[in-house]
């Protein structure tokens, strides 16, 4: 509540609550229920590593149930790499100070591009964490597998942070129609 009335005070309208962390969209829905949601708020749903791809069904499910004035859902949240300040961030080339090292991702290339394809066919938007150049690039090649797979869309699928990113993909944004967030 006193977020909401920071917002307010701030002239705030609408955020993106990226996490759903302890069902925060059930206390969000919670609020408008009772009048008291002064922000429009779109909440993701969370696929770890660990989910299984079928259970993706459950961010279909959530945008079935929160379309409301105020709080919707439609959107999976991935987490792709960690980042740069603890060499964590995916790249494409060693980092320059730890030769043999380009991070890591949290997702395989083969498992992200499954993520894509179900998450996009079942009509909901993807938002990626994707700090490292090799994470960028690997999100991108799991939009174009999901416009492969499942046709092309508006899907405004996004791309979260881009600190650092290969130059090539530049171009690949307006390509694929995906969000540089």
């Amino acid at each position: 509540q006193r977020g909401l009335a920071l917002c307010a005070r701030h002239g705030l309208t609408s955020v993106h609550n990226m996490d759903n962390w302890n069902n925060a969209i059930g206390v969000f829905a919670a609020l408008e229920d009772l009048g008291e949601m002064t922000v429009r708020v779109y909440v993701p749903y969370n696929v770890e590593p660990e989910t299984p791809i079928e259970s993706i069904g459950e961010a279909a499910a959530l945008k079935r149930q929160y379309q409301g004035e105020y709080v919707r859902a439609g959107a999976v949240k991935v987490f792709m790499d960690g980042v740069l300040e603890s060499y964590t961030a995916l790249m494409v080339d060693d980092y320059a100070d730890q030769p043999g090292n380009r991070g890591g991702a949290l997702h395989t290339a083969e498992r992200f591009n499954a993520v894509a394809a179900e998450a996009d066919r079942l009509g909901l938007q993807i938002a990626v964490h994707a700090c490292g150049d090799g994470a960028v690039q690997r999100a991108l090649d799991g939009y174009a597998y999901a416009q492969r797979v499942n046709g092309r869309r508006d899907s405004r699928h996004r791309v979260e942070h881009i600190e650092v990113i290969y130059p090539a993909d530049i171009p690949r944004f307006a390509k694929l129609g995906v969000i540089a967030s």
